[in-house]
């Protein structure tokens, strides 16, 4: 079971790592995969959290993630003119930092979550995603000729697509692994499960952080060198 919960993520830095693998494009995809996977996957866990665990009505429990996705939708234009005035960096850095926030609080947190504290959760997660979303591709749009800007661009819509139904995949996969093989009620195997996707949404967000500094250390390191 452990394997086939791995083999999604393997693919994921396989297809990362050679499409553009003499490229610093390959960088700029890594930290794009991750944050694709992690927030398609926590959306549908929100919701499958807030109905099965915390107890909230549907209505509620489909709600969670609107002000999260109103916020993003405010943050996207700001994030492109902070790139502007700041570079790239700020802004990657800021999100970075952001999704890792959100995503360890709801670690943290998980004892207390009703759904208010799910939504400022996901508010800040979403503000990551959305500041570093578009100047992903933007950043990596300009480390390569103008003639394949295109295929950078049809590469990372594809990628999301795959990383955001593998996010889905593991967030279920990793619930229902603790319902079958736990101990308790069914309710405790839930929360245990829960707890499982936190730790593997954290882990991404730290990743996804690493994977920001990496890529702009050795961009400042090319630049240097010309």
């Amino acid at each position: 079971m452990i394997l086939w919960l791995l083999l999604p993520l393997a693919l994921v830095s396989l297809i990362s790592g050679q499409v553009y693998i003499r490229n610093q494009v390959s960088g700029e995809k890594g930290k794009f995969d991750a944050p694709s996977l992690l927030l398609l996957g926590l959306a549908l866990f929100a919701i499958i959290y807030a109905l099965s665990l915390i107890g909230t009505s549907s209505l509620i429990s489909g709600l969670v993630l609107l002000p999260g996705s109103c916020v993003g939708a405010v943050i996207s234009p700001f994030a492109g003119k902070l790139a502007d005035k700041r570079d790239f960096k700020f802004p990657l850095t800021l999100g970075g930092c952001l999704f890792l926030l959100g995503n360890c609080l709801l670690l943290v947190l998980q004892p207390l979550l009703t759904p208010v504290l799910i939504v400022v959760c996901h508010i800040v997660i979403r503000s990551g995603f959305n500041l570093s979303f578009a100047n992903t591709i933007s950043n990596a749009s300009t480390l390569v000729d103008r003639k394949n800007v295109a295929d950078v661009n049809s590469s990372f819509n594809m990628l999301q697509q795959f990383a955001g139904s593998v996010g889905v995949s593991l967030a279920t996969a990793l619930i229902s692994l603790a319902q079958k093989t736990g101990q308790g009620t069914l309710a405790q195997r839930s929360y245990q499960g829960g707890r499982y996707d936190f730790i593997m949404f954290s882990c991404l967000a730290l990743v996804t952080l690493l994977a920001i500094w990496q890529n702009f250390r050795l961009q400042d390191k090319k630049n240097k060198e010309n």
